[in-house]
């Protein structure tokens, strides 16, 4: 069964609403270009749309939440519609301990046909 839309839209807010902020750093690579790294589980500081200015000239910060907190509860839906219907979203894994334990049945069943291969 899947998730009906009206269902979709309460979840995730009204439509078309922007998901949030991150942390942004700049990594950089070989041959003078950048790798963006994203924290999606800090939450944001703004510093210059969103400030406004307190008592005494100093300039108000506003913390806005993190995008994994506000994904949270669309996760806990898709991890329970996964474990009621696995056919659902076919072979995807939705944590590193699936990834893991998929590995492990693997790595398992290949020792048994083929001992002595490396995997």
């Amino acid at each position: 069964e899947g998730l009906s839309r009206d269902r979709a839209a309460t979840l995730l807010g009204e439509p078309g609403r922007a998901i949030g902020a991150s942390r942004l750093r700049l990594l950089p690579k070989p041959g003078a270009s950048f790798r963006p790294i994203f924290d999606l589980a800090r939450p944001a500081i703004s510093k210059h749309s969103l400030t406004a200015r307190r008592a005494g000239g100093r300039v108000a910060r506003l913390l806005l939440a993190p995008v994994n907190a506000q994904l949270r509860h669309p996760f806990v839906e898709l991890s329970r519609a996964a474990r009621l219907s696995p056919g659902l979203l076919g072979t995807s894994l939705l944590s590193l301990d699936a990834v893991h334990e998929r590995w492990r049945a693997f790595a398992a069943e290949r020792r048994l046909r083929a001992p002595g291969c490396a995997l």
